[in-house]
């Protein structure tokens, strides 16, 4: 079989304040999930790691997404969170970009997962993705993020501290980031792959 990926906008850092302003959030002092609020997803795994650092670190976390049908398991995450998480429900368009844009980094604690498009999309914004080490996470990120173990919410949490206690680490994995999606995920690269394969 031909292989062709999905693909990401590429865009420098650069957050309108006025969207952060919106939803409670400053420029570099909060951690983001995007994605659906199923079990495979990992929140559950995320929310208890991100409990356990001490809020006089200063930052947030955002929770971007929901699940249809108010599912149980939504809200039991929602009665995990401490005071420092914010649920955004479903964030569209040029506000996820900029939600994108304005973190100190991004956050995928999936069990299962393809090619996450939360990834790339984070990638593709400039930012450091600290991901769990499934296959298709290390894929996608390459050398360009950082990777915790798998349903474990100890390592994931001493790599959160880590990437917030060190700012040379989030600056190089944003830079890495860029450069790989820009290479080997940008829209254009796949529409180049495309016709080339027709």
């Amino acid at each position: 079989p031909l292989y062709i990926p999905y693909g990401a906008k590429v865009s420098p850092r650069g957050a309108d304040q006025d969207v952060l302003q919106r939803f409670g959030l400053d420029e570099d002092h909060y951690l983001l999930f995007v994605g659906r609020l199923v079990p495979e997803k990992g929140v559950h795994f995320l929310i208890q790691a991100f409990n356990d650092l001490s809020p006089e670190l200063g930052f947030q976390l955002a929770i971007v997404g929901g699940n249809p049908y108010r599912s149980a398991y939504e809200a039991t995450l929602r009665k995990m969170a401490g005071d420092s998480t914010r649920f955004l429900g479903y964030v569209y368009g040029s506000d996820v970009d900029h939600l994108f844009k304005g973190a100190y980094f991004c956050v995928c604690p999936s069990e299962l997962e393809g090619t996450s498009p939360a990834i790339l999309s984070a990638m593709g914004f400039g930012n450091c993705v600290l991901a769990s080490d499934i296959p298709e996470n290390l894929e996608t990120l390459g050398d360009a993020g950082i990777r915790f173990r798998s349903r474990d919410p100890r390592d994931l949490r001493d790599k959160m501290l880590q990437l917030l206690l060190n700012p040379d680490i989030v600056k190089t994995c944003r830079k890495r980031a860029l450069e790989r999606v820009s290479r080997h995920y940008s829209w254009d690269a796949v529409a180049d792959r495309m016709e080339q394969l027709y």
